[in-house]
């Protein structure tokens, strides 16, 4: 396409690389008349504002530090304390889900349904975890998945769940 392609090549590369040099030594500037203006000020920031206490307003400043200091602590404390009885409730709520009936699900897999497809119905329905996994051992079984109804109470393993669409559908009457 250009008659001097590495030429124009080199030329671009050094003129991005002249851009960053560039970049950096305005950078260094910077940075070197900072260092210069903290060494002047006396290098600390009590210096720079020029602020100096007696012994007593020390103190004083302290002691209501200390007081901030432990209203934020006891704001806290009541937050944690709020914190755990709001676990404890939500404890005795998800006891009180567990106690309730076992989770029971229906799938139906259609007639002409590949074994892809049925992974992953099964797996949005979470009752297997990794699909390519469960097609494999599918595959290694050699067992044909059955067209129809399954019911699938609580959580079955993989291997509930390949007894179950292998074995016979159920009837709904």
């Amino acid at each position: 396409m250009f008659r001097n392609r590495s030429y124009m090549l080199g030329l671009g590369t050094g003129i991005i690389l002249g851009c960053l040099l560039l970049v950096l030594m305005q950078a260094a500037e910077q940075g070197e008349e900072r260092l210069l203006g903290f060494e002047d000020s006396g290098g600390t920031p009590a210096a720079q504002e020029g602020k100096q206490y007696t012994e007593e307003a020390l103190q004083a400043l302290l002691a209501e530090e200390a007081e901030r200091v432990r209203a934020e602590l006891a704001e806290q404390a009541t937050a944690v304390h709020e914190l755990e009885t709001a676990e404890g409730a939500a404890k005795a709520e998800e006891e009180a889900v567990a106690d309730a009936k076992p989770l029971q699900r229906v799938v139906r897999i259609q007639s002409g349904t590949t074994l892809q497809k049925t992974a992953g119905i099964l797996e949005d329905y979470g009752l297997i975890d990794n699909r390519l996994q469960f097609m494999a051992r599918m595959k290694e079984a050699g067992a044909k998945i059955r067209r129809g109804t399954f019911y699938f109470e609580g959580m079955p393993d993989e291997d509930e769940v390949m007894q179950i669409i292998t074995g016979p559908p159920i009837t709904l009457d």
